[in-house]
């Protein structure tokens, strides 16, 4: 049985497995491939392929974990700058805020006063 390592390999990386993944496993299967192939020969190349895709899954699975785990911290640390911010905002706001209530109660105040003025000059008059 002869096998075409180069196709095997681009099909192995047209899945998305690396590069190098893809070329080990089809030099393996073209290794395994010279001279003829036994029932017990495809067998110990099945439990081969089997044993190294589930080391395949447990190196992906580690990177998918570690992947999120860093996507948590940056969402976290983005979080907290974004209620930095929005506490500033509302600090400077309410800053804002009480400077004007200040201005109207000093124009409120003057505006009764000078009423107040009027009215006892009219008065007196």
């Amino acid at each position: 049985m002869s096998v075409d390592t180069l196709s095997l390999a681009r099909q192995l990386r047209a899945v998305d497995l690396d590069e190098r993944q893809a070329e080990a496993i089809a030099t393996a299967i073209g290794q395994s491939g010279d001279g003829a192939q036994s029932a017990a020969d495809l067998l110990r190349l099945e439990a081969k392929l089997d044993r190294l895709a589930e080391r395949l899954e447990g190196v992906l699975r580690l990177e998918i974990a570690n992947l999120r785990a860093e996507i948590k911290t940056e969402a976290n640390g983005f979080r907290s700058e974004l209620k930095a911010e929005m506490h500033a905002t509302v600090e400077a706001v309410t800053a804002r805020l009480e400077s004007a209530r200040a201005s109207l109660l000093t124009w409120i105040v003057s505006v009764l006063v000078a009423g107040f003025g009027v009215v006892v000059a009219i008065m007196r008059r």
